[in-house]
């Protein structure tokens, strides 16, 4: 008998063309119109070589070090983080004056000329005060262990880019992935997932007596309650979780979305996602007794409303809500589905990737749960 139910439900839910749809069409369609809109913005945004003149206030010994640091200093992609004109003190100032520099070092004093404001300018700012911050460190490293001088400046290099970013409008702390604008499709994979919803909410709906003719028979029926909307609920997830891990696949190996992750650690947060979304669907179809389209309503609210607190319009929404209200974010589905896959990019397979995995699984056991008890309270007067 459990096998008939299951068969026949995922028949039913493969026929359910509009849940497919939201599902499937519409999110390959989103993360293309995505791709097209945010996937040149991140390398078009990221450092170029910066301009910039050194002048030598003294002929100190330390100033050749110093110099040597600032050439070998490194943007992300391996490109020279600035390009140094050592120049006269009248040849800078023209450069300055006509724009074919950024701004003016004096060395050993570490002093720095700009002209406006602006990032080059901000980033020139940070250079020289890590610089500044680390001229005895430097001269020491260059002259006793001159072999521990491309750590060094390593380590200068990713304190300077660390800082920066914050003048590109860029958050980003590390991770396979550094781009700001993959939080989009993080949030296209949180809202594919909770659109499975619908699916297992037409499932609900449809054995619902005071709904559906379909409805009164299933409830007439000897087989027990519990175990037909279970078996009926994991038929509905097997073919959510298909259409989802294939919008997953065409945003890795057609559009090259780089996740920062493993594509297994992917599968399986996706596969989370859906049975998120899926048991979402199911309690919310045991709550009350309107019918389906407005249930769906409120579905697609909590998902829209969701995505826009979880990043999905604007990329930094998260964290402002991360700083103000935290607790939003620890209870909104889209959000906790988002800090999965942002937990596997940036901080990778470790303790906050786990709690964002157990938080998943707990959060759909329990809408599961909620689901089946109300489930089995409703009662009919008559059928």
């Amino acid at each position: 008998m459990t096998g008939r139910i299951f068969i026949t439900q995922l028949k039913l839910a493969l026929r359910n063309r509009s849940s497919l749809f939201w599902t499937l069409c519409f999110g390959c369609i989103l993360g293309t119109l995505f791709y097209f809109g945010f996937g040149s913005i991140y390398s078009q945004e990221s450092f170029d070589t910066i301009d910039a003149a050194v002048l030598s206030d003294g002929g100190d010994e330390s100033y050749s070090y110093l110099v040597d640091t600032l050439k070998e200093l490194k943007n992300d992609d391996g490109t020279p983080l600035l390009n140094i004109h050592e120049v006269s003190g009248d040849e800078a100032k023209r450069l300055l004056d006509e724009d074919e520099i950024k701004g003016i070092l004096s060395l050993p004093d570490v002093k720095l000329t700009v002209k406006e404001r602006g990032i080059s300018e901000s980033i020139l700012t940070i250079v020289a005060g890590e610089i500044k911050s680390n001229k005895d460190y430097i001269e020491y490293i260059m002259t006793e262990h001159p072999e521990l001088a491309g750590e060094l400046i390593s380590d200068i290099s990713d304190k300077t880019q660390e800082k920066s970013v914050g003048y590109a409008e860029i958050v980003s702390i590390g991770g396979q992935n550094k781009d700001p604008y993959v939080a989009y499709f993080y949030n296209l994979i949180a809202m594919v997932c909770l659109f499975c919803a619908n699916s297992s909410l037409s499932f609900v709906c449809r054995n619902q007596a005071n709904i559906s003719e379909t409805g009164k028979r299933t409830n007439l029926s000897p087989v027990s309650k519990v175990k037909y909307e279970l078996t009926g609920l994991a038929a509905v997830y097997m073919v959510q979780l298909a259409a989802s891990e294939l919008v997953l696949m065409y945003l890795v190996f057609i559009l090259k979305i780089n996740f920062g992750g493993d594509l297994a650690w992917l599968v399986l947060l996706t596969a989370l996602g859906t049975l998120l979304g899926v048991s979402l669907g199911y309690l919310i179809g045991h709550i009350g007794t309107k019918d389906y389209d407005r249930k769906s309503g409120l579905i697609t609210a909590i998902t829209l409303i969701g995505g826009f607190f979880a990043g999905l319009f604007y990329h930094s929404m998260k964290l402002i809500m991360e700083q103000n209200n935290p607790l939003i974010n620890r209870i909104n589905p889209s959000a906790v589905i988002t800090d999965a896959f942002y937990s596997l990019n940036i901080f990778g397979v470790g303790d906050r990737l786990m709690r964002s995995i157990v938080y998943l699984a707990g959060l759909s056991i329990v809408f599961i749960a909620v689901g089946t008890v109300l489930g089995r309270r409703q009662e009919y007067a008559s059928l």
